[in-house]
C-alpha cells in the first residue's frame, strides 16, 4: 500500500467524525455581504406618439456590493423563518444605444422581506439551503446624468443631480448553502 492510498483511507475514517452542519434550532442572527451584478437595463420610449426618432437606450453598470442581515427562528426539522434587510449600491458606467456615451450617478436598492427557507440535511460540512420570500424593494437613482453635458435625469433632483426614489412589492428566492459560525 502507498502512501496516497493510506492517506485516503485514513481520511476515508475520519470524515464521519468532522462536524457537520446541523439544522437551525431557534434564534438565529444571519449576516451578508459579496458582489452585486445588476443586470444592464434597456429603455424604449413609452409612448406611439413620441416626437421624434424612437431610441432605445442601454444602461449599464458596474458591479456593486450589497449586504444583507436576517434575524430569524429555526424549528429544528430543517425549516426556518426569517424578517431579512438588504442593501445594495451599483455605478451607472454608461448609456447609449450604438455609441455609449460618458454617463455617471449611482443606483441604490434597498429593502424587507420576510422569508421561508429550507436546509437540506446531507451531513456535510456546508448545509444547502432553498426558499421563498416577499417584501418590498425600494430602488433610488442618485445624481444619474450621462452625456457631453451631464444632463441630469429623474423625477427629483439631488444634491450632486438627477435623481429619483421608487418602490414596490418584491418576491426573492433564497437559496445557497451555509456554514454554521461555531
Amino acid at each position: 500500500m502507498n502512501m496516497r492510498n493510506l492517506l485516503l483511507a485514513a481520511s476515508a475514517i475520519a470524515l464521519p467524525t468532522i462536524a457537520s452542519a446541523q439544522p437551525v434550532t431557534g434564534p438565529y442572527v444571519s449576516l451578508g455581504a459579496g458582489v452585486d451584478f445588476l443586470q444592464n437595463e434597456v429603455t424604449r420610449p413609452a409612448s406611439p406618439f413620441f416626437s421624434g426618432p424612437a431610441q432605445s437606450q442601454n444602461y449599464r453598470f458596474a458591479p456593486g456590493y450589497a449586504g444583507e442581515v436576517s434575524v430569524g427562528y429555526g424549528l429544528g426539522n430543517g425549516f426556518r423563518f426569517e424578517v431579512e434587510g438588504d442593501y445594495a449600491n451599483n455605478h451607472l458606467n454608461s448609456v447609449g444605444n450604438a455609441t455609449p456615451v460618458r454617463s455617471g450617478g449611482y443606483v441604490q436598492q434597498y429593502g424587507g422581506f420576510v422569508n421561508g427557507i429550507y436546509d437540506f440535511d446531507l451531513g456535510l460540512p456546508v448545509m444547502p439551503y432553498i426558499g421563498a420570500g416577499v417584501g418590498y424593494q425600494e430602488v433610488e437613482l442618485d445624481g444619474i446624468n450621462f452625456g457631453p453635458a451631464g444632463v441630469n435625469v429623474g423625477s427629483r433632483t439631488r444634491q450632486n443631480g438627477g435623481g429619483g426614489r421608487d418602490g414596490a412589492a418584491a418576491g426573492r428566492q433564497p437559496c445557497g448553502a451555509a456554514l454554521a459560525a461555531r
